[in-house]
């Protein structure tokens, strides 16, 4: 009897732990778009991004943060009222599919003489200078966000 309470608890409990391994793909329809497009631009660069198991939506995230990505549970969370997604959407989406598919960390260095602007994409103040620096800017940005080692653009100098 006791070792039939053992396998029911067991198979019980194997099941539990499978399902919470895996991550059910949910992308917020809104968000699809950009999500698309930054597996597009990896495949371009010839980056191969296994483009399941993770969620993307909006909800509210802690302190200024504008987005925020959970490795652990493999999840984004992007705050829809914040500047950087009013002003730059796609660079909020793709900062933090940066820090979920490609490993990222925050780069807030700035190049350039005259306009000051961030290097990287993974700034972690998005909204710097309304967000033309992005706008104005944008293939130098995914390209750096896929390799950091990328040249610096003439007008960085």
């Amino acid at each position: 009897m006791r070792f039939i309470l053992v396998l029911i608890v067991a198979i019980g409990l194997s099941g539990c732990f499978s399902e919470a391994e895996e991550t059910e793909t949910y992308i917020d329809p809104e968000l699809s778009g950009y999500v698309t497009t930054f597996f597009e631009e990896a495949a371009k660069r010839g980056i191969s991004i296994e483009d399941k198991n993770f969620r993307i939506g909006f909800g509210s995230v802690e302190g200024e943060a504008q987005g925020m990505t959970y490795y652990a549970t493999r999840s984004i969370v992007i705050e829809k009222e914040s500047e950087g997604y009013k002003l730059i959407p796609e660079a909020l989406v793709y900062h933090e599919l940066g820090h979920l598919f490609l490993h990222r960390t925050h780069d807030d260095s700035m190049i350039g003489q005259q306009y000051k602007c961030a290097k990287s994409l993974m700034d972690s103040r998005l909204q710097i200078n309304g967000g033309q620096w992005y706008v104005n800017r944008r293939a130098y940005y995914v390209s750096e966000l896929f390799n950091p080692h990328t040249s610096l653009p003439d007008w960085a100098f």
